[in-house]
């Protein structure tokens, strides 16, 4: 079974994340609320000096985890891998974590947080970052259930070799002209985009919103406050498009400049509302609402690049 997460305390969040992982990671993809109970009595979290109040205490939190875990399964409903009853929860559709890969690598990299041995923070270009824009891309056409595409750093794979060509890639995917180019730099690879998505009303003809997402990999995500500028790229291709970051975990970890914060605001409607106002007012997409988009019914053969 998989250890729990380290200082996760009585952070129910965190604690319902663990039991999702251990069904995913574990055979026989079944975890038991008893079974929760003995693993939270067993792992020193907590210390009441009571056996009898130490028990007590370790039902109401994997109650608790298990209202969570109701709660995700009726908000995700299909896009869930799991059935849950009232003292169990098991894979309800596939085999194993390769059947919702899109769905495994979102959770492990927002509890990887949690865990020292799990890198959470990645290099430009790395096999995980291209996984994740891939994931994000396959969510936004879940979600907009328009068109949706990467836009990759470099060129390959059908695209240019040089971010002006690229350009005029995107613009011709969704059927729009390219404005002026004459400010990018030829050295630039993204201009900051990395996926781009069309709200579908009714069909595919112009008239609707573009959706241009950064993805937050990086060490230096959160700083990024300007990327992609809406403003730039409205003048490389004719189209309105509102900004939007996708954060590939649920609520803010104090690792990731938020030191000292309590649960509660450390809780994913804080989380959310830190996010966009760091972002000025951008649409954050974040695990759950990925998860939404059902990225595992788009996502071909990617798992064993993983």
């Amino acid at each position: 079974m998989i250890e729990l997460p380290k200082s996760a305390d009585s952070d129910s969040d965190r604690l319902a994340d663990w039991a999702e992982l251990t069904v995913l990671l574990d055979k026989p993809h079944y975890l038991s609320k008893e079974d929760t109970t003995d693993v939270l009595l067993n792992s020193g979290l907590i210390s009441a000096g009571d056996p009898s109040r130490d028990r007590q205490i370790a039902e109401d939190i994997a109650d608790s985890i298990w209202t969570l875990l109701e709660d995700r399964s009726r908000q995700l409903a299909d896009a869930y891998p799991f059935d849950v009853d009232s003292d169990s929860l098991r894979i309800g559709s596939g085999k194993s974590w390769r059947d919702w890969c899109a769905f495994t690598c979102l959770l492990i990299q927002d509890i990887g947080h949690w865990y020292s041995s799990v890198p959470t923070k990645f290099t430009p270009g790395s096999k995980f970052v291209n996984l994740f824009e891939d994931i994000v891309a396959k969510a936004e056409q879940g979600i907009f259930r328009g068109r949706s595409t990467v836009f990759p750093a470099t060129g390959g794979n059908g695209w240019a070799s040089n971010i002006s060509g690229r350009v005029q890639q995107v613009a011709d995917l969704f059927e729009r002209s390219v404005g002026v180019l004459d400010e990018l730099d030829p050295d630039d690879k993204d201009a900051g985009l990395d996926t781009a998505a069309r709200l579908l009303i009714c069909d595919e003809e112009p008239g609707t919103l573009i959706v241009l997402t950064q993805c937050a990999t990086g060490a230096n995500w959160i700083g990024k406050t300007g990327e992609p500028s809406i403003q730039m790229w409205t003048k490389l291709v004719t189209w309105k498009a509102p900004l939007v970051k996708a954060v590939p975990r649920s609520t803010v970890h104090p690792k990731i400049g938020a030191p000292g914060l309590s649960s509660t605001a450390r809780s994913r409607p804080a989380a959310l509302s830190r996010y966009s106002d760091l972002h000025n007012g951008a649409v954050i997409l974040d695990r759950p609402r990925l998860a939404t988009g059902h990225p595992d019914r788009f996502l071909i053969n990617r798992c064993g690049n993983v």
